[in-house]
């Protein structure tokens, strides 16, 4: 493998982490209302999938 390559996956791993960090800070600085509504969403929209 070159080291173009290398640095290439380097960044795509960057730029993911740097996406899914900013996303948590966002969610952390949301309101809690906000994060709770969100939650019982995802929870009642695992469920509709699941039965």
């Amino acid at each position: 493998m070159d080291i173009n390559h290398f640095l290439m996956i380097l960044v795509c791993i960057f730029w993911v982490s740097f996406f899914y960090l900013n996303t948590f800070l966002l969610v952390c600085s949301l309101p809690r209302s906000w994060l709770f509504f969100f939650l019982s969403v995802g929870i009642v929209f695992q469920n509709a999938i699941y039965f």
